[in-house]
C-alpha cells in the first residue's frame, strides 16, 4: 500500500505564530448557563478574542522652551527622557569642566600678579588663557555629544558648528588686551576667532529657535546667516567707504598691540 499523504500543515517562521495571526489572544467560549453568554442584553454577538494591546509607557515631551534651559547644562536633557546613565556621565563631564573654567577665570588677575611678581616672562600668560579656551571648547563638545545622543530627528550639521561659537567668540573678546604679549601669535588667533565666530553664529541661532516637533520651513531656517550676512556687509562697507570710521578702528587696534590690522585698513586703495 502506497503512503497516504499527509496534509499540509501551515508553516511557522522561527516558531513564531501563524501567518495571519495578528496579536490576538482567543477567548475561551462559554460552557454552562453560569458562565457569560455568547449574546450579549441586546442580542449582539460577543467578541471571541481579546487584542494583545502592549501599553507604553507615557513619556514626558518638553517644550521648545524648557528644551533650550535643560540643554544648558550637557546631559540633563538625556535623564530626563529616561537614559539616566549616558546623561549623568555627560553631565558629570561638563559640571567638571564648566568648573574648572570658572576657577580658571577667577585666578586670571593672581596668575598675571604672580607672574609679575617672580619676574616670568608674561608671555606664559597666554598657556593659561589657552587652557581657559580649551576647557570652554571641552564643554560644548561635551553639550554637543549630549545633543547627538537625543532620539531627536534634527539636522545635526548646525549643532557641530554650533559648538564652536562661543571658544571663538571667547577668543574675539579676549584677545585684543592679549596681542600686546605675542603679536603675531595671538593677532592671527584673533583674526580667526572671528571668522569662526561670525560663521558659526547663524547655527547658534538655529539650534535655538529650530525645535525637532515643530520643524520650521526653510526660508526661516535660512533668514538668519542671511541677516548675519547682511550685517557684515554693511560693516565692511562703512569701513571701506568712511576714512574715518576706518582710522579710528586701525588707532584702537595699533593702541591694543595689533600690527596686520591696522596695516590692512590703511593701506591705500
Amino acid at each position: 500500500m502506497g503512503k497516504q499523504p499527509r496534509e499540509a500543515e501551515p508553516k511557522r517562521s522561527g516558531g513564531g505564530p501563524l501567518r495571519g495571526d495578528r496579536g490576538i489572544e482567543l477567548l475561551p467560549l462559554a460552557t454552562s448557563d453560569e458562565e457569560q453568554p455568547l449574546l450579549d442584553h441586546k442580542g449582539r454577538s460577543r467578541p471571541l478574542y481579546r487584542r494583545r494591546t502592549v501599553v507604553r509607557p507615557q513619556v514626558w515631551r518638553p517644550t521648545h522652551a524648557q528644551r533650550i534651559l535643560l540643554g544648558v547644562l550637557p546631559g540633563v536633557r538625556l535623564i530626563v527622557l529616561g537614559e539616566s546613565l549616558r546623561g549623568a556621565l555627560y553631565a558629570g563631564f561638563g559640571a567638571l569642566c564648566l568648573f574648572a573654567t570658572l576657577y580658571f577665570a577667577m585666578r586670571w588677575a593672581s596668575h598675571v600678579a604672580g607672574l609679575s611678581r617672580l619676574m616670568i616672562d608674561p608671555r606664559w600668560g597666554l598657556a593659561h588663557a589657552g587652557t581657559l579656551v580649551l576647557l570652554v571648547l571641552g564643554f560644548e563638545l561635551t553639550r554637543l555629544g549630549a545633543a547627538l545622543e537625543e532620539p531627536a530627528r534634527a539636522t545635526r550639521t548646525p549643532r557641530f558648528l554650533a559648538a564652536f561659537f562661543l571658544p571663538a567668540l571667547l577668543v574675539t573678546i579676549g584677545a585684543p588686551p592679549l596681542v600686546s604679549l605675542w603679536p603675531r601669535l595671538v593677532e592671527a588667533s584673533w583674526l580667526a576667532a572671528c571668522v569662526i565666530a561670525l560663521g558659526t553664529l547663524p547655527a547658534a541661532l538655529w539650534c535655538i529657535v529650530h525645535s525637532p516637533d515643530r520643524p520650521r520651513p526653510l526660508a526661516r531656517i535660512w533668514m538668519y546667516p542671511l541677516v548675519m550676512g547682511v550685517c557684515v556687509a554693511i560693516f565692511v562697507a562703512i569701513l571701506w567707504l568712511v576714512p574715518e570710521a576706518r582710522t579710528a578702528v586701525a588707532t584702537f587696534a595699533r593702541s591694543h598691540g595689533f600690527a596686520l590690522l591696522p596695516d590692512l585698513l590703511l593701506a591705500p586703495t
